[in-house]
């Protein structure tokens, strides 16, 4: 069922639309009555007919008129938007045609992959490269790392120039004991995440994001870059000769209810990787998934508790005893309506719009929230479950604003 939030956000524009259609024809009709009355002395029927007809006339003049003007400067710069972002996009794609290392740079980032990770067995090369040469280098598993690797050389002299300091990366993925090397799929997904990021994106960091054809024909759904794998793997930059560093990411696929899971929770992977820290740090397709869409949610939010009832859903915590430290800090006892006031401050805060549509019922002991809008709810119980374990100074903040304000004057 749709809301009385997102029907409103829906209605926004054609109701802005028809308001000024609607102040065009009165204009039109005030014009017209003027006119009536100021020729009503003639009393000719066949006067006031034509006066009609051509009010009506130049009414729909100034109604049509401008309506397709405004149609055709829309469609004009959409082509142009189209255009610019094209031309954009192929200039990325020559420039990354033209980046390559010099042989100075290539020994460097030989000599760092073998001192990081192990000694390089073989190389994947491709024989006729899309964009850039992008070479990928096998570690066989060892005692210490019972992993394969694979790691790129040749992103990274594609230098993005978008933020304060020109970023140049390179990527690396952790593969399970038994995988063939023979299986060309990791090689593939790292050469097509690397052009993706670079000709549609502009960008390689954390927490960039690659879903595409080499993704799902891998049995994945998608893939993350990250700086470590579980506070196990972490990557230095390397150095290069001329000046400059090239950053190394891993590159993690996702399975299905990861992905949407991320999805969930507004892109943000910090739960994900919570998550993450339990499985396997290999890309292995056959893995099972760390989210179960059935219970993710009631396991992120405890020990709040969901439920529905009807049309409404509902969201309930007994506060005796749960985060007392954190509203002692703020001067309050950690009540039922202690939480109200939370929730409260946490809508108007992250969600404005959707505070009305958010009821309460709160005891002394008992924190209980309600809506007919499902996604409303959700939001506001991992925000205030994530604040509250996370972040507990912003939540103090959010419940004390203006005394920390008075302290800062």
């Amino acid at each position: 069922m749709v809301s009385e939030r997102r029907a409103v956000k829906e209605c926004a524009c054609p109701l802005k639309n028809e308001k000024k259609q609607l102040k065009k024809w009165l204009w039109c009709g005030i014009i017209g009555l003027l006119l009536v009355l100021f020729l009503w002395e003639f009393r000719d029927l066949w006067k006031v007919v034509i006066l009609f007809a051509v009010a009506g006339a130049f009414g729909v003049l100034m109604t049509f008129v401008p309506m397709k003007q405004a149609e055709k400067k829309k469609r004009q710069a959409a082509e142009a938007a189209v255009a610019a972002q094209e031309k954009q996009l192929q200039e990325r794609r020559d420039l990354c045609c033209q980046a390559r290392y010099t042989p100075a740079e290539r020994r460097t980032l030989e000599v760092y992959i073998e001192r990081t990770f192990d000694p390089i067995r073989q190389w994947d090369k491709e024989e006729q490269p899309k964009l850039m040469p992008i070479d990928v280098a096998l570690i066989p598993p060892t005692e210490v790392s019972p992993y394969w690797r694979a790691v790129t050389v040749g992103i990274g002299a594609y230098t993005i120039w978008g933020g304060p300091v020109p970023m140049q990366s390179e990527l690396a993925i952790l593969l399970p004991p038994d995988w063939d090397p023979e299986d060309k799929w990791p090689m593939r997904l790292l050469r097509d995440t690397a052009q993706h990021l670079l000709v549609e994106k502009n960008w390689i960091g954390p927490s960039s994001a690659y879903r595409g054809f080499s993704a799902i024909s891998a049995g994945f759904a998608g893939a993350l870059l990250l700086e470590d794998l579980w506070n196990q793997y972490p990557l230095e930059p390397a150095y290069l000769p001329g000046g400059g560093s090239v950053n190394f990411y891993w590159l993690f696929p996702l399975l299905k209810p990861e992905w949407d899971y991320v999805s969930a929770r507004g892109g943000n992977i910090e739960p994900l990787e919570r998550r993450l820290q339990k499985i396997d740090p290999a890309a292995d397709r056959d893995r099972p998934s760390c989210c179960d869409p059935l219970t993710w949610l009631q396991e992120d939010i405890a020990p709040f508790c969901w439920s529905q009832d009807g049309k409404n859903v509902c969201l309930g915590l007994e506060t005796r005893g749960y985060q007392t430290e954190l509203f002692l800090r703020a001067g309050l006892s950690g009540t039922g309506w202690d939480w109200e006031r939370l929730a409260k401050e946490v809508l108007s805060t992250f969600y404005p719009a959707d505070g009305p549509f958010v009821e309460y019922a709160c005891e002394e002991w008992t924190f209980f929230a309600v809506s007919e809008d499902e996604e409303i709810l959700r939001h506001l119980a991992l925000t205030l479950h994530d604040l509250c374990c996370y972040k507990p100074e912003r939540a103090i903040r959010l419940l004390v604003p203006d005394r920390l304000a008075g302290r800062e004057r």
